[in-house]
């Protein structure tokens, strides 16, 4: 069996054209007839019906188009596995905001180190949207407005946000903060959205000190200046080391998305893909939108 005349035949089927598939696999239109010709004889039918400006599969050309497609597309999957993670290589440059969990993402990028030790990673830790062609960026991750629509975005998820205080504040204001009752208490809330947590901040008071930084949020509620509204995966070591306690929380807090943005119309390198198949399992990532396709 011939596996260019196959090639050259599926080209062809899915041009249009002879003229059409020699432009796009950068062959002498003579080459691509006569390939054709020799599959046809060797198969013993006929493969197209012919015009002046173009060509059309025949019944027996269908039948072949789809075994061939097929085929090959579970040959071109087989040789991308075929490629060994640790014969990945070459650089990948990562934006993440600078309240994004550190602790999260170094265990995200370790453990994607560890299966493919031969590639670069390059995380440049800042708020700015950067643009990916003058920053050489090949993938973000973004929080709440992932981009224009002419970027791909996949969702990460959701954060879940939480109330969070030192013990010794919970201590002085006693136990009407363990019911959810945050009457005359400090609220430090990065994201201005406490108004939409109905009853349960209206008589809270707002700090003197008003910041969308989530770490200086989090380092006053460690120093027991109040309680921070933060996102459960930002407090998480703190939770474990004592530092700070979560509170019962009355009604439902917003969620907060995270999403993975990269450019579109762009051919996506294999370690790129693999840094995206990696983010996708960690995080159990749940379609966002239809544009996704484009980056799997």
């Amino acid at each position: 069996m011939n596996l260019l005349q196959i090639e050259t035949f599926l080209e062809v089927a899915k041009a249009g054209s002879f003229a059409a598939a020699s432009r796009r696999m950068s062959l002498p239109s003579s080459t691509v007839s006569a390939r054709i010709k020799a599959l046809e004889d060797r198969l013993g039918v006929t493969l197209f019906r012919r015009t002046t400006r173009k060509v059309a599969l025949t019944s027996d050309g269908q039948h072949h188009f789809e075994i061939y497609n097929e085929a090959f597309e579970l040959i071109s999957s087989l040789e991308a596995r075929s490629v060994r993670s640790e014969d990945l290589t070459g650089h990948i440059r990562l934006t993440v905001p600078v309240d994004f969990s550190m602790p999260r993402l170094a265990r995200m990028l370790g453990n994607f180190s560890n299966l493919h030790p031969s590639l670069k990673l390059d995380i440049i830790v800042t708020d700015a949207v950067l643009d990916f062609v003058d920053h050489n960026i090949d993938i973000a991750l973004r929080g709440r407005a992932p981009g224009t629509d002419s970027l791909i975005c996949r969702q990460l998820g959701q954060e879940k946000l939480g109330f969070f205080a030192s013990p010794d504040y919970i201590a002085k204001r006693g136990a009407k903060l363990m019911e959810a009752n945050f009457e005359g208490c400090t609220l430090f809330d990065p994201f201005l959205q406490a108004h939409k947590c109905g009853d349960l901040t209206k008589k809270s008071v707002p700090s003197l000190l008003q910041t969308e930084s989530k770490e200086l949020s989090k380092a006053m509620a460690v120093q027991s200046q109040g309680i921070a509204l933060l996102a459960q995966s930002l407090c998480e070591n703190e939770v474990q080391s004592g530092e700070l306690v979560e509170l019962p929380c009355e009604g439902t807090l917003p969620d907060l998305p995270l999403y993975l943005v990269m450019p579109s119309k762009r051919l996506v390198p294999q370690r790129v893909r693999a840094l995206i198949d990696h983010l996708v399992k960690q995080n159990r990532i749940e379609p966002h939108d239809p544009a996704k396709e484009a980056m799997e």
